[in-house]
């Protein structure tokens, strides 16, 4: 498209483009924010339903609601992030294991 066609568009259209193009810019703008507080060594407990299934002994899922763990890392998100959920929480019951939570999954007790 030649700048020529461009400036016979009409006023909307060069408007929505602008506008995309300022969304585009604003979204690198965007901080992910820790809304529970969360930091290394805090005991929390699991307040969502988040079923597990590489735990030993439950091969059909084992469902973590209401357990207690110590947080081992919170992922920083301009890092390159590995897993999928920023909180790392180490757990001993039914035995050692580690999932990764979202901030919201969790409450600081």
């Amino acid at each position: 498209m030649s700048p020529a066609s461009c400036a016979e568009q009409p006023v909307f259209v060069r408007t929505a483009r602008h506008r995309l193009g300022s969304v585009r810019a604003g979204l690198f703008d965007l901080k992910i924010e820790d809304p529970v507080n969360v930091a290394v060594d805090d005991t929390v407990r699991v307040v969502a339903p988040s079923v597990f299934f590489h735990i030993s002994g439950h091969k059909s899922g084992y469902d973590a609601k209401g357990l207690l763990g110590k947080v081992t890392k919170v992922y920083d998100p301009a890092e390159s992030l590995s897993p999928n959920r920023p909180v790392k929480v180490q757990f001993t019951e039914p035995a050692k294991w580690i999932g990764h939570f979202e901030f919201e999954e969790l409450e600081v007790v």
